[in-house]
């Protein structure tokens, strides 16, 4: 007889000979159902060799066998391979969406970066930029999700699409074409989802784009068939860098926020899961009855009646119990309950929070709201100066070559008049502290004053220069056109003022005397007096 029939008709005995019962009894049928049902359990597992591992399950936080947290995976003792998360689009989605931490280092960056708008530098008339940067400031939203995507996934395009008189989206962008009030629409989408980028790259070393492709092709949702484009018609947005050989990989994209930070992310994440399955055994109930072993013996054969019985009694205990914890048993069962407290879980929790803030260059107090060491103030504090250079550098990095092509853009649609070779600068994305305005106003107000006397600066002059360090010291944010005009006015009267020949009427010295006194008092009453 072999091991099947061994195994077969010793649980078929004891089946007949003992009765399956949990403070109850089953009929003579029950029995002999549950031994016939064991038999064909046990037969066919013998007959199939079937040896199945147990897969132990805690909770949501799965460890095959007791190694926890994702089956310590990603506890890899500082092992690093080249298995880049950067080329796994659909894993970068599932933790853009699932894990806020994540998100909002990638959100909250790309946010800053557009924040505070530019300043266009050494323009005659600022005043001339005020439609310009409106129109700017409008083009935020999408700036912004644009630049969402390429820390995400290491890269994205923005197609603008603009009326140039041109049909045929392949030839490059007629900026002279393209009329005052014109409307500018945009298309974003991230390097991965329906574009794709020609093998011909731009040849010109002289063109800004030199070396990036030529040409994209846009699938656009709900337009059909492909449609390719001019890279004047494209902003191409690159996240950080890599070394040459991964670049190559990469097709000239960037690499993915998370590579840098998702190891960090990881481990804070088995902290805060490990530290819920803690508490979630902080409380272990023990409950012993009479006869579950025989129970437990039907459940591995599959007998459905032994799972009914237990479940029944399990129910009808829990049915009973009362909010001052008492539980109703047999006499001959028994109830133990063990509580277990656990303490420094908190502190595991928050030592490692600063490591995942670290790993985006971003103030604690900016990723978890923690204000534990105290009130966050932008103008004191070093780590909101650290987080401003950080940014600054990526503005440079990413953003510069685009927020120029869109200002130019920008310009022609607003009918503003730009210099050939004009500059911006990033505002900063702290507010200068007001000694450092303050210091800065009363080296303006000096060399203002030094250059009038000496005749060698306008009124007119020194107005647009009050002016285009208005945003930098706070003075001079409401002067108008008039206040212009005014200048003007006494500029002309002081060119305009004739040699003394003694035969002057009364109104004209009258005009004289008026200018002049607006000449040595204007500037330096506003400067003593205060903000205008």
């Amino acid at each position: 007889m072999d091991i099947k029939d061994k195994v077969a008709d010793a649980n078929i005995a004891r089946s007949k000979d003992k009765s399956i019962s949990v403070s109850g009894t089953i009929s003579k049928n029950s029995q002999q159902q549950a031994g016939h049902d064991m038999e064909v359990a046990l037969n066919d597992a013998v007959a199939k060799g079937v040896v199945a591992g147990a897969q132990m399950a805690d909770g949501y936080f799965g460890n095959p066998i007791q190694k926890t947290g994702t089956f310590a995976a990603n506890t890899m003792a500082g092992y690093y391979d080249m298995n880049m998360i950067t080329f796994n689009r659909s894993e970068l989605t599932a933790l853009y969406h699932s894990c806020w931490e994540l998100r909002k280092g990638v959100d909250k960056v790309a946010e800053d970066m557009w924040a505070r708008g530019v300043e266009i530098r050494d323009q005659e008339d600022p005043n001339k930029l005020k439609n310009l940067y409106t129109w700017f400031a409008r083009q935020n939203s999408e700036m912004i999700y644009a630049t969402e995507q390429a820390r995400l996934f290491g890269g994205a395009v923005t197609l603008m699409m603009v009326d140039d008189g041109e049909k045929d989206l392949s030839k490059p962008l007629k900026l002279d074409r393209v009329k005052k009030g014109s409307r500018v629409n945009f298309y974003t989408t991230d390097r991965w989802y329906g574009v794709e980028q020609s093998t011909e790259k731009v040849d010109d070393f002289q063109d800004p784009a030199f070396g990036e492709p030529k040409f994209y092709n846009f699938q656009i949702d709900g337009v059909g068939e492909s449609v390719k484009v001019h890279h004047t018609r494209v902003l191409r947005w690159v996240n950080k860098r890599s070394v040459r050989l991964v670049e190559v990989q990469l097709m000239g994209w960037g690499v993915s926020e998370v590579e840098a930070v998702l190891q960090d992310l990881m481990n804070y994440s088995n902290v805060k899961n490990s530290s819920a399955s803690l508490v979630n055994k902080a409380l272990v109930e023990i409950i012993k009855l009479q006869g579950l072993r025989s129970v437990m013996t039907g459940l591995a054969g599959g007998n459905a009646a032994a799972s009914a019985v237990l479940s029944g009694q399990m129910a009808a205990i829990n049915s009973f119990r009362s909010s001052n914890g008492v539980a109703l048993l047999d006499a001959s069962d028994d109830y133990q309950k063990h509580e277990m407290n656990f303490s420094g879980l908190s502190q595991l929790i928050d030592a490692n929070r600063p490591i995942v803030a670290g790993a985006f260059n971003m103030p604690l107090f900016y990723l978890f709201g923690d204000l534990k060491t105290g009130v966050f103030n932008s103008e004191e504090s070093p780590e909101a100066r650290i987080y401003e250079n950080f940014i600054g550098v990526r503005q440079n990095e990413m953003l510069y070559k685009n927020v120029r092509k869109l200002l130019i853009l920008g310009a022609k649609v607003t009918g503003t008049e730009l210099m050939e070779d004009f500059d911006f600068d990033f505002i900063p994305l702290y507010d200068r502290t007001e000694k450092a305005k303050q210091e800065e106003l009363t080296s303006i107000k000096d060399a203002v004053t030094e250059l009038m006397d000496a005749g060698v600066m306008t009124h007119e002059s020194a107005f647009l220069e009050l002016q285009s360090a208005s945003k930098r010291t706070g003075f001079g944010l409401h002067l108008e056109d008039r206040d212009l005009e005014l200048c003007r006015r006494a500029d002309k009267a002081a060119e305009e003022e004739p040699q003394d020949e003694g035969g002057e009427d009364e109104a004209r010295d009258e005009e004289r005397k008026i200018a002049t006194n607006t000449k040595r008092t204007d500037y330096n009453s506003l400067f003593e007096g205060g903000k205008k």
